[in-house]
């Protein structure tokens, strides 16, 4: 059975109407906003997340891509991805998902500090939340205080509405904290610039190339489609008597 049968379209409400549909997903080497790879699947965030990653493990196959740096939307801040980006030997310079705003008033998790050596967060008061075990699906592992020092904290109140205090930490989230301290640099605010040019493309695409209604059905079709856009994307932009590649080409 092939992927284009295991894969349909998916029903989507990202436009006014909602509608089924395939994601057009393109890695872009944005200095020269060349398009290395194309790959559609259906409009879900989870399956364009996984084509972003098999995106670059073919660029790095094929062509030995291996940038620096690699700069995507929030839905790709997942902890996998942005460990995968990371033993790929590049910077995410991916906004990380987050849920610490949903604090109601209560303690950030940035308020806990976790200790690797002994494999255990502390708390604002001083306490320790021990391990308390790993759910391996989701890559979660748990913490939770003692009740005694739960119940007799001064800062109880400040800390959770709860019955007990517990805390979360993903399996990869030494890559978050990476991609967290990138979110501060000033070369992740010029990489979230250079990704301006990548929506352009797919404003292009649609508005001036008819992406929106597919001709070929199936993933496989759309596949089809994709590549031929993405191939006529960059004949235009090799067209463009500013691009540096037909700045070399005349001068030879």
């Amino acid at each position: 059975m092939s992927r284009a049968q295991i894969l349909p379209a998916a029903w989507s409400a990202r436009t006014v109407r909602g509608r089924f549909g395939y994601a057009l997903n393109v890695l872009i080497d944005t200095p020269s906003g060349a398009a290395l790879d194309v790959e559609a699947t259906p409009a879900r965030f989870a399956d364009e997340v996984d084509a972003g990653r098999d995106m670059l493990a073919r660029a790095a196959d094929r062509f030995n891509y291996r940038p620096r740096r690699i700069a995507a939307d929030k839905a790709y801040g997942s902890a996998a991805f942005l460990a995968f980006v990371r033993d790929q030997g590049a910077l995410p310079h991916i906004p990380v998902i987050e849920r610490s705003e949903q604090t109601k008033g209560k303690f950030a998790r940035e308020a806990f500090t976790y200790h690797r050596d002994r494999d255990c967060c502390i708390c604002p008061a001083g306490n320790m939340l021990a391990h308390r075990g790993f759910h391996r699906p989701t890559g979660v592992h748990r913490y939770t205080a003692r009740p005694n020092d739960w119940l007799a904290c001064s800062l109880r109140k400040q800390c959770t509405g709860g019955r007990h205090r517990g805390l979360c930490r993903m399996e990869d989230e030494d890559a978050r904290d990476l991609a967290r301290d990138e979110m501060r640099t000033g070369l992740f605010k010029r990489s979230m610039r250079l990704r301006r040019g990548v929506e352009r493309l797919f404003a292009d695409a649609k508005v001036k190339h008819g992406m929106t209604r597919l001709h070929l059905r199936g993933l496989r079709g759309a596949e089809e489609e994709f590549l031929v856009e993405a191939a006529v994307l960059n004949l235009l932009l090799l067209a463009r008597p500013d691009h540096a590649g037909s700045r070399s080409l005349a001068g030879k």
